[in-house]
């Protein structure tokens, strides 16, 4: 697999799964795509992440753009629904060294923990830029991957690292930052993963019989219109795979808003109430 290819936008679908092992709380988590949806008029997936320390679920669309998340803290009494105008464009594709995109975005929705219901709105400006190409090491497999770096603070401080990875379809590994002291907050590695079986198109239907050129007038059989059972089943096949095709072309990426809008933002996104 050469780099060109790692660069390639992926193509998601439901069922794809993701493993990482954690080094903070979430110890092992896994991933994965769990339907698909309409979304005004383009299709978008629902993506989920669960362990033992939260779930996260993002809607994104089939360019890349996050505008919907839910969170829920499983170890304290918060959780959140936060929609994002513009939408957050996750990546750039094709991955070229050297690119930076910017999320400049709204935030907007509620949040809920031990004193209440709470609002929030507010605004920020995060930058991300490709840094290089690289091969990884993780204990699911070796990776051709492009390294991706997050910057906060209107794009002036770092605070992660992804290595992502096309063949994976997503972050092999990451590392989140302080942005105060540079210290490593959390990190995961992708111990496995399982992709859904690509749909093969079905094989052209055999033509129907040639029909006879002088067909008895007495018969009492209905016309033969080579709607055989091989025949329908063949049809009905082709017409599954091409719907199955079509459910879900999307891409996504790991920790997409909670750890990349990290609470340090406090100040460009403001609340109703201590989150």
């Amino acid at each position: 697999m050469t780099f060109a290819q790692t660069s390639a936008t992926p193509i998601l679908r439901v069922g794809d799964t993701w493993h990482y092992h954690y080094t903070g709380s979430e110890h092992d988590s896994t991933e994965a795509i769990v339907r698909s949806e309409t979304c005004g008029l383009v299709q978008c997936v629902v993506d989920q992440e669960n362990n033992p320390a939260w779930n996260d679920t993002v809607v994104v669309t089939e360019d890349w753009n996050l505008s919907r998340e839910y969170f829920a803290d499983h170890t304290t009494p918060f959780n959140s629904s936060s929609l994002y105008s513009p939408a957050l464009h996750l990546y750039q594709f094709p991955l070229q060294t050297g690119e930076s995109w910017w999320w400049n975005s709204s935030i907007s929705g509620w949040y809920k923990d031990q004193t209440g219901n709470h609002t929030q709105t507010g605004k920020f400006s995060i930058m991300r830029k490709v840094i290089n190409q690289t091969t990884v090491t993780v204990p699911a497999g070796n990776f051709d991957t492009v390294l991706v770096a997050g910057y906060v603070n209107n794009g002036t401080v770092l605070n992660q690292y992804r290595w992502f990875s096309s063949l994976a379809k997503t972050s092999v590994k990451w590392v989140t930052f302080d942005i105060h002291t540079g210290a490593v907050l959390n990190s995961y590695m992708m111990s496995s993963y399982s992709l859904a079986i690509v749909p093969s198109p079905s094989p052209n239907p055999s033509p129907s019989p040639k029909p006879s050129p002088n067909p008895s007038p007495t018969s009492s059989n209905p016309p033969n219109l080579g709607l055989t059972p091989a025949l329908v089943s063949s049809i009905v096949g082709a017409v599954l795979a091409a719907v199955v095709a079509t459910v879900v072309a999307v891409a996504l990426s790991k920790k997409k808003s909670k750890t990349d809008i990290p609470s340090d933002l406090t100040a460009e996104i403001s609340t109703a109430g201590e989150v």
